[in-house]
């Protein structure tokens, strides 16, 4: 709702909401690319929990705010999803080399829950993360995110 009262008048004032919510693999794609199904039918409680603090991390961000104050971000995520939702607050603040994204790219070999990005996240946070300098303060115990 903020995001189409700010760009009113955009072309397609959703399309910012359906790429954030895309790279925080909430859109209709997983991580591997394919179809993904509704996650909750599939998990439930977990699941419910996991996607509410996805919905909850979009929400904070797509507007592109100048301060973000996070207190265990990532605490119900999984490692994929902990370190998209990671890379992105760090790309808000400071673009990052190619190089530097593509260590965290997944070989195409590999599967699972193991802290990478899927190839295709690249490209979709560099056209998230457009502005920088989004100052972040993130309160975590998770040691995946230091």
């Amino acid at each position: 709702m903020a995001q189409r009262l700010k760009d009113a008048r955009a072309a397609d004032p959703d399309r910012d909401a359906r790429d954030l919510l895309t790279y925080l693999l909430l859109g209709e794609k997983d991580i591997q690319k394919q179809a993904a199904e509704v996650a909750i039918r599939l998990q439930a409680r977990r699941a419910l929990r996991r996607s509410a603090q996805r919905v909850a991390i979009a929400r904070a961000l797509i507007n592109r705010p100048k301060l973000v104050l996070a207190d265990e971000p990532t605490a119900a995520l999984d490692a994929n999803t902990g370190l998209a939702v990671v890379t992105l607050v760090q790309e808000l603040a400071r673009e990052r080399s190619e190089t530097d994204l593509r260590k965290l790219v997944r070989p195409p070999d590999e599967a699972g829950e193991n802290g990478r990005l899927a190839e295709w996240q690249v490209p979709l946070l560099k056209q998230i993360a457009t502005e920088h300098g989004t100052t972040s303060l993130i309160v975590t115990h998770d040691a995946r995110n230091q």
